[in-house]
């Protein structure tokens, strides 16, 4: 009877020997095993073309857990217009970033376009501290140009839309669209001028 009865409390022993590692193993005073990083699930929704679903991680890749973020932003201008007679070209495609970015200028043959980005701060709360997590890969910025309509003729115009992804680790979760157009002013203003003189000469016979 006394053998089982020690058999019984060195076997709660060790059980209770067990979750205490295993606590230490989760929770430890180092903390090595917090979350420490976010990464995009890759499960892109056909519609709006990005992915919404986060995974936060810690060390070994351990998913402590996936929550939704949409709240991303893109903060442009209304409207960009260039004048030539060229289309548009982006020089920059790809521009990495950091969450203590301010205003990011990327570079056009027409000038710089600003931009800014907001909401890019994720946070996870372990043991009721909220600890910000950063981003598994990186965050960039792809531009690309959607063009409309091309008029390669004098004048020339081109319109359309530039637009920038956000992505973290290379998968998408924000795009926002700006509108653009390119003009020929000096193009349209010699056409005017030729059509004026010509029905001025009209006039005089």
């Amino acid at each position: 009877m006394k053998k089982i009865l020690f058999l019984f409390i060195g076997l709660m022993s060790l059980v209770g020997l067990l979750s205490s590692c295993e606590d230490k193993f989760v929770y430890d005073e180092e903390k090595n095993f917090v979350p420490l990083q976010y990464s995009v699930k890759m499960d892109i929704d056909e519609d709006t073309k990005v992915s919404t679903t986060l995974q936060i991680k810690g060390m070994y890749d351990l998913v402590f857990e996936e929550i939704e973020k949409t709240d991303w932003r893109i903060i442009t201008p209304a409207e960009f217009v260039g004048k030539g007679h060229e289309p548009l070209k982006i020089t920059n495609k790809l521009i990495p970033l950091t969450t203590d970015d301010g205003l990011i200028f990327v570079a056009t043959n027409y000038g710089n376009i600003p931009l800014t980005i907001a909401n890019t701060k994720v946070t996870y709360n372990y043991m009721g501290q909220e600890i910000e997590l950063r981003p598994e890969g990186g965050l960039s910025i792809m531009v690309r140009i959607s063009e409309d309509k091309l008029f390669d003729e004098r004048p020339f115009l081109q319109y359309g839309n530039v637009e920038f992804v956000l992505m973290v680790g290379g998968v998408p979760v924000k795009i926002h669209s700006l509108k653009f157009m390119v003009i020929d002013e000096s193009g349209m203003n010699s056409d005017l001028i030729e059509g004026n003189d010509e029905n001025n000469k009209n006039n005089e016979n």
